[in-house]
């Protein structure tokens, strides 16, 4: 994407995009092509792994870029634990930021993403900065043994710069471009359906295995249909292997 085209983008483009990044970068560290680590050093941006349960919450990790924006130590951040976010935000913004990754905890909602604005002290200085943050919760691997929720903020101003880095560095597919929206919009109960149909299962052995009537199951397979606009069984796979909703 050229710096004209991304200079006319919408915000809510912006944002857009900014979660496909984000599904992109949890897909290449659940396939072990990256490290938190080195997501950390090609991302421009703050780049954090969290470690988030519903009890605690503390930081895993922060990349170079955050560190220094903060003055700290990767160290002095951990020995902080739950109080490195009521350190750096307004009070008030940090309850409501626990209050929605606990949301994303309670609902498994690993396909989805949770964005917000907020306002983050960095420097020496008692001003804040607007940030746009979107986080994503992972799942367990080697490579982010640590933490569990994956997040990435960066500077309202200038995000457009950003967008154009994060393509170039990531070398974006196309496929997953194209379909993200599509893949957000579907519900835990139809992710779980696409699974077992690409399993080869009929509609009978999904209900009898998930518990509903075979009448649901045809209900949610016609809403899946509609959603991701697929015309074939073999449309259908593609969908599944690009998005990891295959067994």
């Amino acid at each position: 994407m050229k710096n004209s085209q991304i200079s006319k983008l919408s915000d809510k483009e912006l944002v857009d995009i900014h979660d496909q990044h984000l599904y992109q970068i949890d897909k290449s560290i659940f396939g072990n092509k990256y490290t938190i680590e080195e997501i950390g050093d090609i991302i421009p941006g703050v780049v954090m792994l969290h470690n988030v349960s519903l009890e605690t919450q503390s930081l895993a990790y922060m990349n170079s870029a955050g560190r220094e924006n903060l003055g700290y130590t990767m160290q002095e951040l951990r020995d902080m634990g739950q109080d490195y976010y009521f350190n750096f935000f307004p009070s008030g913004q940090a309850d409501i930021l626990l209050e929605g990754l606990s949301s994303i905890l309670v609902n498994n909602a690993y396909q989805s993403s949770y964005s917000f604005y907020q306002q983050v002290k960095t420097g020496n200085e008692d001003s804040y900065e607007w940030y746009y943050t979107n986080c994503k919760l992972l799942k367990k691997t080697d490579c982010n043994s640590e933490g569990n929720l994956l997040m990435i903020s960066n500077a309202v101003k200038g995000m457009g710069y950003l967008v154009g880095k994060v393509n170039k560095a990531l070398e974006q597919n196309s496929y997953i471009l194209r379909n993200y929206k599509k893949f957000a919009s579907l519900t835990k109960r139809e992710l779980e359906i696409i699974q077992l149909l690409v399993d080869g299962k009929s509609s009978a052995e999904i209900a009898d295995e998930l518990f509903i009537s075979k009448h649901t199951v045809n209900t949610h397979r016609k809403n899946i249909v509609q959603k991701l606009e697929v015309k074939s069984f073999a449309e259908l796979l593609q969908f599944a292997l690009a998005f990891d909703l295959t067994t």
